[in-house]
């Protein structure tokens, strides 16, 4: 073993006689053979099958004489062609040549990069898709990085959810899955940029992850990752199911059959003429007809909206009543005197078209319940309050405000005419809440439909008005993060579930007593389909709405 003679000899190498020492301590001199026959290389079956259709092989080796000769001819007449030997020198001289090419500047490419992909929703269908980071034919000048020419976009879950990254490398055989947390204080579907930087014969990649509008950025750890025992191609079909169903945006509808005169009373276009330009106006009445729905349509959709057939000088009405209750009930709330709240209901009964200054004025009486004991004393007036609220906020900053303060409150204090209904109002019906709502707060009125469900369980469902509007209403944050609440992934969805099954026992089981109760029925066994991302009634907000009777 220590022989050098033997060494240069395996090598092809010229070799003189060495002196050599056994074991026993006796000394001999090691000759080697003027021609040493070479042993025939022996292949596996297949060893060459990959370079059987090339059209030139280039053979470079250490051996060197016989040696060399010997390893040429077993190639050759194992692969069945040509093979052409480099010369001693010729790694050493492409490295110079290299070299040169790289002070000059001229591309030199000597490695390749091994292929990266993940996993993104489609821009066309919304469905999953493999991503590859590096382009199928991507190459790299040496001494320089590869960075990712289109990162792949990502959405982010918001608030506290950390962010699970499927990857696949073209060198490992398995697939892994990621997952990166950002922490608190994330938006729901900030965007998420997923890039790869990488330098030939550097070793591994970086696979980085980019929140641009934050400026932060986090390195995946692919050793850390989960490995996946799942082909990446099953992963990405698995993934592309569909997203679960999104209950439709409740829009109550409005309509001229409240502005008119009927039997029972005159319409709102008579109101309007009776009190515009009085100093005495009769708000309460005004209040009463903007609050009813003969046939399910308002006088004011809950959008704010008025009917295309309401008449100029009606309009121009309208708008003068609304900024003399304006002006009066701010003056009265400033001085937290205890009135009649004609005036607020006027107003929130307007939903959406109601001024803003109302909502930011009547936010602290939310806030500081105790502190506006003076001029809501009674829980009918604190019920206004938040149900006016939830009917009048209309743009994204108030609604921020608004939901900042309810979700302030205990749940354990939360009523089923206040903060329940402030909520459902604001969830179902508008188009901005389901994007603002934090990971965090979607779990927490989570938790306060679920507290609220089982408040019902057991009673006679006097007071169910609003407790599945909240549960329906929270899906939309679908819209925010695709795959909430389903009940194959997410705990609290099958605590939902559990909860809505509960309670459609006991409303089958109180209806023979009371069958008004099946009503209910429906609704819920289409809120346990929508659970299981399967829901087949886009109007179940609508449908809630009709058979409640709650506004």
């Amino acid at each position: 073993e220590p022989s050098r003679t033997v060494a240069r000899l395996a090598l092809g190498l010229p070799a003189e006689a060495e002196m050599m020492r056994v074991m026993n301590g006796d000394w001999f001199r090691l000759v080697p053979p003027a021609a040493p026959s070479m042993p025939i290389v022996e292949l596996p079956d297949g060893a060459l099958k990959q370079l059987a259709a090339c059209d030139l092989v280039l053979f470079e080796t250490l051996t060197s004489g016989s040696a060399r000769e010997a390893l040429h001819r077993s190639l050759e007449a194992a692969l069945g062609c040509s093979i052409l030997p480099a010369a001693d020198a010729a790694v050493a001289l492409g490295a110079l040549e290299a070299t040169d090419r790289q002070a000059r500047r001229d591309p030199v490419y000597f490695d390749f990069l091994p292929k990266i992909a993940t996993i993104v929703a489609d821009a066309a269908n919304g469905l999953a898709r493999s991503y590859d980071l590096i382009e199928p034919e991507a190459t790299l000048p040496a001494g320089t990085v590869y960075r990712s020419a289109q990162p792949a976009i990502l959405g982010l879950p918001g608030g506290s959810q950390p962010i699970k990254v499927h990857l696949r490398k073209e060198t490992d055989p398995q697939p892994r899955c990621a997952t990166v947390d950002f922490g608190s204080g994330v938006a729901a579907g900030t965007v998420v940029e997923l890039s790869v930087e990488q330098a030939p014969l550097s070793g591994r990649a970086r696979i980085l992850l980019t929140l641009p509008a934050l400026s932060r950025q986090k390195m995946v750890d692919w050793d850390a990752a989960e490995r996946l025992n799942e082909d990446w191609q099953a992963i990405v079909d698995r993934m592309a199911t569909p997203p679960p169903t999104i209950p439709d945006r409740l829009v109550l509808p409005c309509g001229m059959v409240g502005w008119e005169d009927n039997v029972r009373g005159p319409g709102l276009l008579t109101l309007l003429d009776q009190n515009a330009g009085r100093i005495d106006v009769d708000w309460q009445a005004l209040a009463i007809r903007l609050s009813q729905r003969p046939g399910g349509i308002f006088c004011v959709s809950s959008d704010g909206a008025l009917p295309d057939e309401v008449p100029d000088k009606a309009r121009a009405q309208l708008q003068s009543l609304t900024e003399s209750a304006l002006t009066e009930e701010m003056s009265r709330l400033a001085r937290r005197r205890n009135e009649d709240n004609n005036r607020i209901q006027f107003l929130t009964w307007q939903f959406r078209r109601c001024p803003p200054e109302l909502v930011q004025a009547l936010l602290p009486a939310v806030a500081d319940e105790e502190g506006w004991a003076g001029a809501f004393p009674h829980w009918a007036h604190r019920k206004l309050v938040f149900q006016g609220l939830g009917r009048a906020v209309s743009d994204p900053v108030t609604e921020r405000n608004l939901l900042d303060v309810v979700l302030a409150r205990p749940i354990s204090s939360w009523n089923w005419w206040g903060e329940i209904a402030c909520l459902s109002f604001v969830v179902s019906r508008s188009q901005t809440a389901p994007h603002a709502l934090t990971a965090t707060e979607a779990t927490r009125i989570g938790e306060a439909s679920l507290e609220d469900f089982r408040r019902c369980l057991g009673s006679t469902y006097t007071t169910f008005f609003y407790t599945p509007f909240l549960l329906a209403g929270l899906l939309r944050w679908r819209l925010a993060v695709p795959r909430a609440f389903l009940i194959d992934i997410d705990p609290l969805a099958r605590a939902f579930d559990d909860i809505v099954e509960q309670t459609l026992q006991r409303v089958t089981q109180a209806a023979h007593q009371r069958p008004v109760l099946l009503r209910y029925k429906p609704i819920l066994e289409s809120i346990r389909q929508e659970l299981r991302g399967k829901g087949s009634n886009p109007e179940l907000l609508m449908d809630i709405f009709r058979q409640e009777g709650s506004t």
